[in-house]
């Protein structure tokens, strides 16, 4: 078959994977790996008897609200789209927004703010003066998506809030909130709320259980959504 005896637990761990989850896109595998259509994979029936218990989404699903670049690319490279659909950046899909905020700690002049630039994915959060900059913006929208400067959404990730590229799912960036003043940002995921670790600038804001509320109770100072 032209495979080196090294790479075949590779080829087959690629094989089970792809045939459990990419549905009718299989054949896009092996166009780019011609060399394991006669490959034994073994049994995947259990395999897939889990994905369907989970009720999991399609191969399709995947490509079109997660990783629709994936799309685009094959068309740019001069192969086939996986499919018709017009590819729409990420960053550039349309969103319902629903309110514009500052998210200030209470009693404080302190606001969250991003530690890096908002187009910084993996960047964590701080306490800062409270400043009507792009770093300290945060767009509601209908899914409960928190965006900082419609670019990246606020996500609870390993129990510290960061920043990350917004993938529609809801989970870990589904933050509730459930009133204007002395607000509690409510992670569905986590099972936790927003904290700030120290009310001084600097300081890293972190996820707690929602019963300390000197930490995890904030003020949304509106901003002008049209702006």
């Amino acid at each position: 078959m032209g495979i080196l005896k090294d790479k075949i637990p590779m080829l087959k761990n690629s094989l089970r994977m792809a045939h459990v989850w990419m549905d009718e896109y299989i054949e896009k595998y092996y166009s780019l790996h011609p060399t394991a259509k006669d490959f034994d994979y073994g049994d995947i029936s259990e395999r897939i008897a889990l994905r369907k218990k989970l009720g999991c989404k399609s191969f399709k699903w995947f490509l079109e609200n997660v990783y629709p670049e994936i799309l685009n690319n094959s068309s740019s490279s001069g192969g086939s789209a996986m499919d018709g659909r017009k590819y729409e950046r990420w960053d550039q899909r349309k969103r319902n927004y629903l309110n514009k905020w500052q998210i200030q700690l209470t009693n404080t002049s302190l606001c969250v703010e991003s530690e890096e630039e908002p187009n910084r994915k993996g960047a964590r959060l701080i306490m800062s003066p409270c400043a009507s900059i792009t770093r300290q913006i945060f767009y509601q929208t209908d899914k409960d998506e928190l965006i900082l400067a419609k670019l990246l959404c606020l996500e609870a990730s390993n129990k510290i809030p960061r920043m990350g590229k917004c993938h529609d799912m809801r989970g870990n960036q589904e933050w509730k909130v459930n009133r204007k003043e002395d607000v509690v940002l409510y992670n569905i995921a986590a099972g936790l709320c927003l904290a700030a670790t120290e009310d001084r600038p600097g300081a890293y804001v972190d996820m707690t259980l929602c019963s300390t509320p000197s930490m995890t109770s904030w003020h949304l100072i509106d901003q002008d959504i049209t702006s």
